[in-house]
């Protein structure tokens, strides 16, 4: 094990990080130097799907399981439980196979694909086979020909509020092409109805509906991520969450049909949608109200300036990590016991807001997580708050 120790520093301002934080912080870059390598095999993978971090909440896709209600921007349609089972009694099909298949179904199959071209935090190990579907009927065949040989698979929305293993994602990874980028408007004198693909970043959205004098999404100015990965993690600021507005879910389920969930199948709640099936959300029916496109625009202004002021800006990160505690800020919590501008390796709570963490450059997905264990242990001992993460860990932990 290397006697390295990584760049730890205080953040802007008077409170530096107290030698404990410090002592803590070079204990977890030793354990995350111990971990082992990347498994890399050619022909085949193990059924598994990660740990209990794994189930968490803003991906356009979901199982109906207390246990993976809040699924991430990138979630498994085989999930843990479903992998041990399926594991004790088959072994996985060779890779290969599994990617004669896909292609077969038409499909363009990259192997061993970075995942850290396909985060917002510039993090991420290769997911063992990757493909960005082009069609609803491609996203289909995709789906069967995995379920058909037991492999396990992914579904990556925009990349935001998630953090991929360093070992990178066992099993296929399927992200929604260029063509689920669209936006349908029927606009009445009341509003307007309007579908939307669920690969439409979620900022753009804001922007189209607002100058078009539709009120509904103007909280979301800023909020990073697609729409689609937006929808199961029901994001949401400055008192609105896009759940408010949802009429009907288009997706396709784990055996490949389509299916349509009108909103009182649907269960939203604070940063989670709970689906009545796993399915993969492909687009949303949204209704908007008429507003005054000058005083819309005017609030979006306003959560702009204020997200200016507040919120990291340079650096690639994966949005707001731990979720608020009821009564309180989880930003608040952490500098308040001292972590700050705390850093471990390349990953450093931001010196702008606490409860971000940025990438300086050459962050590794186990210095963030070292600096999640520790600021978890930290504020339940020193403040006796259970902070909850708001980004998802995924993939081979």
């Amino acid at each position: 094990m290397s006697d390295r120790r990584p760049p730890i520093a205080a953040g802007a301002g008077p409170a530096e990080v107290p030698a404990r934080v410090v002592d803590a912080l070079h204990a977890a870059a030793r354990a995350a130097e111990s971990v082992r390598p990347a498994r890399r095999d050619a022909d085949s993978v193990a059924v598994t799907v990660g740990d209990e971090a794994l189930n968490g909440g803003a991906s356009p896709i979901a199982t109906s399981s207390a246990r993976a209600a809040a699924h991430d921007a990138m979630s498994p349609l085989v999930t843990a439980d479903d992998a041990e089972a399926s594991s004790s009694a088959r072994s996985v099909a060779p890779r290969e196979s599994v990617v004669a298949a896909l292609v077969a179904a038409g499909a363009d199959v990259r192997r061993d694909e970075p995942l850290a071209r396909h985060t917002s935090f510039r993090i991420g190990g290769p997911a063992d086979l990757f493909v960005a579907a082009a069609t609803v009927s491609e996203l289909q065949a995709a789906l069967r020909a995995a379920r058909a040989h037991g492999y396990p698979v992914f579904f990556l929305g925009g990349g935001s509020n998630l953090l991929v293993s360093d070992r990178g994602v066992r099993g296929l990874v399927v992200k929604l092409g260029k063509p689920f980028d669209f936006v349908e408007w029927q606009l009445d004198a009341d509003g307007g109805a309007l579908r939307v693909g669920a690969a439409v970043p979620f900022k753009r959205l804001v922007a189209q509906t607002v100058a078009a004098g539709l009120a509904g999404l103007e909280f979301g100015e800023g909020i990073p991520g697609t729409i689609g990965g937006g929808l199961l993690m029901n994001a949401g600021a400055f008192g609105g969450e896009i759940g408010g507005v949802v009429t009907v879910l288009e997706a396709v389920d784990e055996s490949g049909e389509r299916i349509d969930l009108p909103r009182e199948r649907l269960g939203f709640a604070y940063r989670r949608l709970t689906l009545p099936t796993r399915a993969l959300i492909t687009a949303v029916r949204l209704r908007l109200e008429r507003g005054d496109a000058v005083t819309l625009a005017a609030s979006v202004a306003d959560a702009k300036a204020r997200r200016d002021r507040h919120q990291p800006k340079g650096h690639p990160n994966a949005g707001s990590i731990f979720k608020n505690p009821p009564g309180t800020f989880a930003g608040r919590l952490l500098e308040e016991v001292g972590l700050k501008g705390a850093r471990l390796g390349d990953a450093m709570f931001s010196d702008r807001h606490a409860n971000f963490i940025v990438n300086l450059g050459r962050a590794r997905a186990a210095d963030v997580k070292g600096l999640i264990d520790l600021a978890t242990r930290t504020v339940q001992r020193r403040r006796g708050v259970e902070l909850e993460p708001e980004v998802r860990l995924v993939g081979d932990w």
